[in-house]
């Protein structure tokens, strides 16, 4: 009995330890630099990518990723940090991207989701996340928006974007570009972004669901 505890709280502490490495965020600029991975259940981020655009942007140096889960059990990753623009200066504009894979042989990613917080500080300005989903089996990117708007041309909010992909895939190359411009006197903030991805079976296997269930019901129907 003391051999069977000691062994089961020696697997504990490793399940703990190996929960603590995963759920930890990584500088994005760490990432870059060093090939990186995050791993979140069975989808994989790899190839990540930043590019500041001229005038003010943020270092990916000052942004952090780790895996994240919703509300809804999805699972991806978030992106976070002090993003932010001032009045006066123009303004501030990076571009992130990652590729994302499901490695889980019978699943494959059907649709995306995109969640953020960006808000304009009580003043005016815009913000806006524009993202294109990239799979070579598609004929058009597959294109996610959110924006926070107070300007002349009038005002509009919507954080949160999701669509269905055009066919169920493996593999995703992801590409946003984060936009915030303060026309007011205060400043536009945005500390974390998170992605997220449904998945359905592997069609064959959907198919052969399909199949056993209609064959019980004919099954039933002859009895």
């Amino acid at each position: 009995m003391k051999k069977f505890g000691f062994t089961t709280l020696l697997l504990g502490l490793v399940v703990v330890l190996m929960s603590s490495s995963v759920s930890k965020a990584v500088l994005l600029s760490d990432l870059i630099d060093n090939n990186g991975m995050i791993v979140n259940g069975d989808k994989k981020f790899t190839n990540f990518t930043w590019q500041g655009a001229a005038g003010h942007t943020i270092p990916a140096s000052m942004l952090d990723v780790q895996p994240h889960t919703d509300l809804h059990g999805h699972l991806g990753i978030r992106i976070s940090g002090g993003m932010f623009d001032l009045p006066g200066g123009g303004p501030t504009d990076l571009l992130v991207g990652f590729d994302v894979e499901v490695t889980d042989p019978g699943q494959w990613i059907n649709d995306i989701h995109l969640l953020s917080n960006g808000s304009l500080n009580g003043g005016s300005g815009l913000f806006q996340i524009t993202e294109q989903v990239l799979n070579p089996a598609w004929m058009q990117p597959v294109q996610l928006s959110v924006i926070d708007q107070d300007l002349p041309t009038g005002g509009i909010t919507s954080l949160a974007d999701g669509k269905d992909l055009p066919s169920p895939v493996k593999k995703l190359r992801v590409t946003k570009d984060i936009f915030l411009f303060a026309t007011g006197s205060t400043s536009v903030v945005l500390s974390q972004i998170d992605q997220t991805f449904s998945q359905i079976p592997e069609p064959a296997s959907m198919g052969l669901a399909v199949a056993g269930v209609l064959g019980m019901l004919a099954a039933r129907r002859r009895s």
